[in-house]
């Protein structure tokens, strides 16, 4: 199994825990931070390629609506983890991730 499929999977899964854990409201009301470690995913994810960060992006946010949300969380954690440059490169690569952010 690819790494990225990894990561798809560690990000569905740490979320669907998270919200049997803290709840559908904790999550949208407070954001994914509250329920999941946002900022260490986001950390592992800048590990990735530009084209592997949005494939696995693009791939979770088509699992559910939450992980739509999430994902959204994630562009905005990615906005302030990246140089300006390669965050607009996926914003311009990806409509999915800009309709996202």
């Amino acid at each position: 199994m690819e790494e990225r499929e990894k990561f798809k999977i560690r990000m569905i899964t740490e979320l669907t825990q998270g919200l049997e854990e803290f709840g559908k409201y904790q999550f949208y009301d407070k954001g994914a931070q509250e329920i999941m470690d946002v900022a260490a995913m986001t950390s592992d994810l800048l590990a990735f390629s530009n084209p592997d960060i949005i494939w696995i992006l693009e791939e979770v946010s088509t699992d559910s609506d939450e992980a739509e949300h999430l994902v959204s969380a994630m562009m905005e954690s990615l906005f302030a983890a990246m140089p300006e440059n390669q965050f607009d490169a996926l914003l311009i690569e990806s409509e999915i991730l800009s309709d996202l952010f």
